[in-house]
């Protein structure tokens, strides 16, 4: 469903067009309500071509600039028809998003030439410099977390004249985190965030995506890695993780590579994933936001081999280790295509990360190995932790690897910056309104918006 709603800090109106209420694409726009706004994201998964021009034309817009926060699809997956509709629009990212953008479309199934093409339009916000992004606006590039590139956006609109000009001093301050996670990944590193006075940033657009998720306000990153890496060490025989190629994939390929060194064989990563980490590599000799650590860790991706869905399924049957695109082990994937070698092979492991579907083979995964486990530690008291050994089966392990910001994060980033006003984005309703009461509760004293389809906020 889309969501449409208006919020007028100090004379500016924010509208979620899309990515308000629900999980789905992001499509938001922060302006002065004069027709000309800065685009924050254009996302779309599926569905039409065309509606993120149609809902910004219905909403009597048109961009004055785009900001593309990441290369997610849900956060640009509607950049081609964008640039299409409005040719002359200036495209904003970080260098490192606009390097993996062409990578991102093709995965959409956009030629290579046209994917190249929309690559080369993209301007470069410099990390924690402020840039004119359009006339009046400037926008400061800050680390978001969540993957390579991605970054928080902050953006200051200058203070008027009586002639209507724009003057100096900076008349609102909008926040908008995009998808952001506050700690330390094996390679990219926690949200970097604006240091601000109390009462100074008029509006945080902030995503909700895991405000209910209590199960992994528990989760220590760097603890769960040590976990992770000791199980697969602890015994010998084929691993096989599963990952999105602009996920997980590159935090994962570091993780494996420290496992396996001394390892033979050790790991081999699908060749599909060569261009996202040969680009995480270049980026790490830049001034972008890293983990600590991230620097010595550089050296494993120079290292990597890459093979074919042929090489890697040798490659496990050797009892090597392998990394394959399909985060939810999908048939019509690399690790969908795998699993079907070892799902019956008791001294293999495979390794889901993060949430899996429930109807997909890694939710399927899931659900048999914690049915295996009660049964195990009911039969014997003991507890199967980390993964089962299944009889006439893989052990199956879960990775909790978060990559967006949890419950306490969200709330911790909130109490730090004490904006004026706050807009809960990019979770269901159930979920931003209790995101909602767990921020007041904490003393929370501004105003918290959580939109709805066609609701104006007159402020």
């Amino acid at each position: 469903m889309v969501q449409d709603s208006s919020i007028t800090p100090k004379g500016l109106r924010f509208i979620s067009l899309m990515g308000a209420g629900a999980r789905e694409p992001n499509l938001h726009l922060v302006g002065r309500g004069e027709g000309r706004g800065l685009l924050l994201d254009c996302g779309r998964v599926g569905g039409a071509a065309g509606e993120a021009a149609r809902l910004l034309e219905s909403a009597g817009e048109e961009p004055g600039a785009v900001w593309v926060s990441h290369v997610h699809a849900d956060h640009m997956g509607a950049l081609s028809e964008v640039v299409a509709r409005w040719p002359r629009v200036d495209v904003w990212m970080t260098r490192q998003s606009r390097e993996l953008l062409p990578f991102a479309l093709m995965s959409q199934g956009m030629a290579r030439e046209r994917a190249e093409a929309i690559a080369l339009k993209v301007k470069i916000a410099p990390w924690r410099v402020a840039v004119d992004v359009m006339p009046g606006v400037r926008l400061t590039a800050l680390g978001a977390g969540h993957m390579p590139g991605a970054a928080m956006a902050l953006v200051a609109f200058e203070g008027r004249g009586e002639d209507g000009v724009s003057g100096e001093e900076d008349v609102a301050r909008v926040l908008y985190t995009g998808d952001f996670c506050a700690h330390d990944q094996m390679w990219v590193g926690g949200a970097e965030l604006p240091r601000m006075g109390a009462g100074a940033l008029d509006l945080l657009v902030m995503e909700a995506t895991l405000a209910t998720e209590a199960k992994l306000d528990r989760v220590e990153y760097e603890e769960e890695v040590l976990r992770i890496k000791a199980l697969i060490s602890e015994r010998g025989g084929a691993v096989l993780a599963g990952a999105s190629a602009l996920g997980e994939g590159g935090e994962l390929a570091l993780m494996l590579a420290e496992v396996c060194r001394g390892r033979t064989p050790g790991l081999m990563v699908d060749a599909y994933m060569r261009p996202v980490l040969e680009a995480m590599r270049r980026a790490g000799e830049g001034d972008g936001p890293l983990a600590a650590g991230a620097s010595e860790r550089a050296a494993l991706l120079d290292g990597l081999r890459y093979g074919s869905r042929r090489e890697l399924r040798a490659h496990l049957e050797a009892g090597g280790v392998a990394l394959a695109v399909g985060d939810q082990f999908q048939k019509n994937t690399t690790a969908g295509a795998l699993l079907a070698r070892l799902r019956d092979d008791p001294t293999a492991t495979l390794l889901v990360t993060n949430r899996a579907h429930p109807s997909s083979p890694a939710g399927k995964l899931l659900a048999r190995a914690r049915q295996k486990s009660a049964e195990s530690s009911a039969s014997s008291g003991a507890s199967t932790k980390g993964g089962t050994l299944e009889k006439g089966g893989a052990r199956v392990v879960h990775a909790l690897l978060p990559t967006h910001a949890l419950r306490w994060q969200l709330l911790a980033v909130a109490g730090q910056l004490n904006p004026a006003q706050i807009a809960l984005v990019h979770a269901r309703d159930g979920a931003r309104f209790s995101l909602k009461r767990a921020l007041q509760k904490a003393g929370f004293e501004g105003e918290i918006h959580v939109a709805k389809s066609g609701e104006c906020l007159p402020l």
